[in-house]
């Protein structure tokens, strides 16, 4: 008596494919080319200061070229720590 051939799902169950909602995203993709993750996810603590100071650094930007960085307003962007809490 003869066996009934394999089915196509069975080699499915016996080989699940990688599955992962992150690699291969554009995110990851930067990541991978900014060094800044490799394929096991790593170094999380610089990605967390990168995205922290892409955050923080227009804030700087904007409030120097407005005059408010150091002065000329109650309290100064750099004095102003609520601000810097928020955004890190």
């Amino acid at each position: 008596m003869s066996t009934p051939p394999p089915h196509p799902s069975d080699n499915l169950l016996r080989n699940p494919p990688d599955f992962s909602l992150v690699h291969g995203r554009p995110l990851f993709q930067i990541f991978l080319r900014t060094h800044l993750s490799n394929d096991a996810m790593e170094l999380a603590r610089q990605r967390t200061i990168v995205i922290a100071l892409l955050a923080w650094l227009p804030l700087f930007l904007l409030s120097a070229l407005d005059g408010h960085l150091l002065g000329g307003v109650a309290v100064p962007f750099l004095m102003d720590t609520e601000v810097h809490i928020r955004f890190f």
